[in-house]
């Protein structure tokens, strides 16, 4: 697996909006051939964090410009570029 981790640093009371924003682009997400799953935190009242999880990095390569349309439309709601890690798995603990 392959997960990108993305800190959208945000106006205070900007949560709510931001959060409906990824909300009304899941046909994106959906659409996104490798991406199994994708959600979002805040971690503090000005910072939402999100994690992609894709199958692979060359799947998130092919979909680099589906995804990149979507954070474009992201960057009136933040306050600047988003801080991004990036890399493959290396430990998971799972219950399932």
């Amino acid at each position: 697996m392959f997960y990108r981790v993305a800190k959208f640093k945000h106006e205070l009371g900007k949560t709510d909006e931001i959060m409906e924003f990824f909300k009304s682009n899941e046909d994106t997400f959906k659409s996104s051939e490798g991406l199994k799953g994708v959600f979002y935190f805040r971690s503090s009242e000005e910072e939402v964090v999100g994690v992609a999880m894709w199958e692979s990095k060359e799947h998130f390569v092919q979909s680099a410009d589906r995804i990149q349309g979507v954070m474009s439309g992201l960057m009136k709601l933040i306050s600047g570029p988003p801080e991004i890690s990036e890399g493959n798995s290396g430990y998971k603990f799972d219950r399932d």
